[in-house]
């Protein structure tokens, strides 16, 4: 059953709107402003009923405040209303009421109009949820899109892009491209999925020893990009790369696979070897040979 909220100081008028709603909504009763929005911190409705003309706040004050709670600002706003002027009539849909409803009421007229009103703002829910679920399906297409899918890390293009954007800016760092040393072996002895649990650790360590800002990257294969953002001091960087070689490493030696597999990572540095993506690529590449 729909919660219908009236505020009117008019008693007459609320027993009046009860017995023409009731039998279908379930109605709330309440003669101030006050009242209503003490009611609505706590309490939601599918729509509200308001009168205009009401001591202490005014219908329009009355709505002004409901719009800044947070779950009421799309609650569609019915205004009650004896005054027939055009200017009263234009404000009403100018502060944000979807109708008006004119005193004294007429029963037939009053529930036609609370009827369509609640369709409409059914339809709209309707439709805002689709859109929202298309919103939710494009950003994850655009996601999977830029990321790795056995790693999820950036994929090739989108790093490019993203490291090419921060150099643009004038962002300083460094490039590493990180390779395992006879990963092959691993495939060949023990199985592509142990191969590919291999390189999902190595993302996994990246991410473990990156900070937030930095983009981690799968090139393909066994090769892996970091650009490390403001890495500019040759100790950091190394000690970086060190503290990365050493935990993979140890976590190759826990696998206890027999194929002699090791780590090696070539580093490429802002300005001095390139300020754009392919120069440092290239640069870290040689490096890593």
């Amino acid at each position: 059953m729909k919660n219908i909220l009236i505020i009117d100081d008019d008693k007459l008028n609320l027993t009046t709107a009860r017995k023409v709603l009731s039998d279908e909504y379930k109605v709330i009763p309440v003669i101030k402003g006050a009242q209503a929005l003490t009611y609505l911190q706590n309490n939601e409705c599918d729509i509200i009923l308001l009168d205009i003309n009401m001591p202490e706040m005014d219908g329009f004050e009355v709505l002004g405040k409901i719009r800044k709670i947070e779950h009421c600002r799309n609650i569609p706003v019915i205004f009650l209303t004896a005054d027939n002027d055009t200017n009263t009539e234009t404000r009403c849909f100018k502060e944000g009421a979807i109708d008006f409803i004119a005193k004294p009421f007429v029963p037939a007229v009053m529930r036609s109009r609370i009827d369509r009103a609640l369709e409409l703002e059914e339809l709209r829910r309707s439709l805002a949820d689709k859109l929202e679920q298309k919103t939710r399906e494009v950003s994850d297409m655009k996601s999977i899109s830029r990321q790795d899918a056995l790693t999820g890390l950036w994929n090739r293009a989108y790093t490019e892009e993203t490291v090419n954007k921060m150099l643009e800016q004038g962002v300083k760092g460094a490039l590493l491209m990180i390779d395992m040393d006879n990963f092959k072996a691993i495939n060949d002895n023990y199985g592509h999925i142990a191969g590919d649990r291999t390189l999902q650790m190595f993302a996994d360590t990246l991410r473990s020893l990156s900070d937030k800002d930095d983009v981690l990257c799968r090139i393909g294969g066994d090769e892996f990009v970091v650009f490390k953002k403001d890495a500019a001091s040759k100790n950091v960087i190394g000690s970086y790369a060190a503290d990365i070689i050493s935990d993979l490493c140890h976590k190759l030696e826990q696998c206890k696979f027999e194929t002699r597999n090791s780590v090696s990572i070539g580093i490429a540095q802002t300005p001095e070897d390139g300020v754009e993506f392919s120069k440092l690529y290239n640069s870290a590449d040689k490096a890593l040979y």
